[in-house]
């Protein structure tokens, strides 16, 4: 009698999916697969990699007046250790930890092209050109991020996308500002661990697990014969 209830159980399996929400962060949960780079005007042929990057239009940091540009991107963020096959992405934020603030506005954009940490202003074409190297309009901006607080991007789309098949080139982030806009990046390092998880970036990631397969119909003879047993049983106790 068990042993046939299970076998129901098994040929009409359940459809509900618990959403489920994962993080990724540089040196936490084995996580290491994060890289940023700046490209400035100012350093055209210079690849500038740092515990802080400066980005702006007239920052000094990076070989004086100039545009700043910073390149962010999370790697293996798909596969069995990471976002299941076949997840569903419902959110998605980036968070960043500001240590120079800005009156501008920051601006978030998906990358179409492809860059290493070994990348240039001049190797990519003047630096990042939006509408070119990214689509035309920002996924997500930012007024004013204040000094030491954290900067919240929702970048959900790019996650879909990247879900989808597209090929994850990362973020650019730019901005309009006269002033130095600083953010840290994931090679921040610090001998106390929460003050390290503050300050590098964090991408959060929320999913619906794949939908398991349909049910499969259970033959009316399977019923008939599940009737047969249940009455048999509720007999056979009667007559003692």
């Amino acid at each position: 009698m068990r042993r046939l209830f299970a076998l129901l159980a098994m040929v009409v399996p359940t459809l509900n999916a618990a959403a489920a929400t994962i993080t990724f962060q540089e040196g936490f949960g084995a996580y290491t697969g994060t890289t940023s780079l700046s490209i400035a005007q100012g350093s055209p042929n210079s690849a500038l990699t740092g515990k802080t990057a400066q980005v702006d239009q007239r920052t000094t940091t990076y070989g004086g007046n100039g545009e700043a540009q910073l390149l962010l991107r999370f790697d293996d963020l798909f596969g069995t250790t990471a976002i299941p096959a076949g997840a569903t992405i419902q959110n998605a934020t980036l968070r960043l930890y500001t240590v120079g603030g800005t009156a501008g506005v920051v601006e978030l954009y998906r990358m179409n092209t492809a860059w290493t940490t070994a990348s240039t202003w001049n190797s990519l074409g003047a630096g990042i050109t939006t509408g070119i190297d990214t689509p035309a309009s920002p996924e997500a901006r930012i007024t004013a991020p204040a000094v030491k607080t954290t900067a919240t991007f929702d970048v959900t789309a790019s996650l879909q996308a990247w879900r989808a098949g597209q090929t994850n080139n990362g973020w650019a982030l730019v901005t309009d500002s006269l002033d130095n806009w600083a953010a840290q990046t994931e090679l921040y390092t610090s001998r106390n661990q929460t003050t390290l998880a503050l300050h590098r970036p964090l991408l959060t990631v929320s999913y619906l697990p794949a939908v398991p397969p349909a049910p499969v119909p259970v033959p009316p003879a399977i019923w008939l014969l599940v009737s047969g047993v249940v009455f048999l049983s509720a007999r056979r106790k009667a007559l003692g």
